[in-house]
């Protein structure tokens, strides 16, 4: 069997030491919109529709959920929200989605962003004890999504459950214009852990051989050296 070089053997022995993060679970209910809207309150001043026809992945059996804000005031706000409880105050949360807008559909210039928003009671009940928001995504920025993200949010302290938010803003206060966001694959979840698992005995084999042809490389690289001087 033919020997491993030193470089092979270190990429087998760094695979085997590497371990990608459990996949932790997305706390938002249908955040994929794949048939309609369900578990999600749309406030009033807008409208908060499915669109089948529009998809992050193109998929044509799924969607996407599209919120339609009218407000008659300059930087009026539009959002549809979800409750997510069993939020741990102090533990770490990833949050955020994908957003689009059809560059025929906006009459008004705006913006569109996930927020989250940390109470202190269950079910959402109680006061604000702190959240924040993902960047803004403009209605200058047409035709193509744009996933948004925050990661490593520490749940304030008191923390036992949280607001989800698809806030839209409409910069305009012309009521017969318009912004419309559609948003997918919105999330909610843990932080991620990485773990290192125990090597099994191959990949214990390949570290060694990997570390003992490094050491001897070096050893011989050194006598060289000494050897032209």
């Amino acid at each position: 069997m033919p020997s491993l070089s030193v470089q092979s053997a270190m990429v087998l022995a760094i695979h085997f030491l590497l371990a990608a993060p459990a996949a932790a679970q997305n706390l938002v209910a249908n955040g994929d919109f794949a048939s309609d809207v369900s578990s999600w309150n749309a406030a009033a001043g807008g409208s908060f529709n499915h669109d089948s026809a529009l998809d992050v992945n193109g998929n044509p059996a799924s969607g996407s959920g599209s919120a339609l804000n009218l407000s008659p005031v300059a930087f009026g706000t539009y959002s549809v929200v979800q409750c997510v409880d069993g939020v741990t105050a102090g533990a770490s949360y990833d949050f955020g989605g994908a957003i689009y807008f059809d560059s025929t559909a906006q009459t008004a210039p705006g913006r569109a962003n996930v927020v989250v928003n940390f109470r202190d009671g269950a079910s959402c009940a109680g006061s604000s004890v702190g959240g924040t928001t993902t960047v803004n995504v403009l209605t200058t920025t047409t035709d193509t999504w744009v996933p948004v993200e925050v990661l490593a949010t520490v749940a304030p302290a008191g923390s036992q459950s949280v607001f989800v938010i698809l806030l839209t803003v409409k910069f305009d206060g012309n009521p017969l214009r318009q912004i419309e966001a559609h948003f997918d694959e919105v999330f909610f979840r843990s932080t991620p852990v990485f773990s290192v698992p125990a090597l099994p005995p191959l990949g214990l084999t390949l570290l060694a051989s990997a570390l003992a042809g490094t050491a001897f490389w070096r050893k011989r690289r050194h006598e060289a050296l000494v050897h032209e001087l």
